[in-house]
């Protein structure tokens, strides 16, 4: 998730919550779209 994170991040992609773990392990951020969605990437905690 955090090379997705730094991926998008340049290109002005509005970031509603950074990258955080969660506490059943999953590694999620959200950003928001032009037209008032929210999207959300999850994926496993890599140790």
């Amino acid at each position: 998730m955090d090379a997705t994170y730094h991926h998008v991040f340049p290109f002005s992609i509005h970031v509603r919550e950074k990258p955080i773990t969660t506490v059943y392990d999953v590694r999620c951020f959200t950003v928001a779209t032009t037209d008032r969605y929210d999207l959300s990437f999850q994926g496993p905690v890599k140790e």
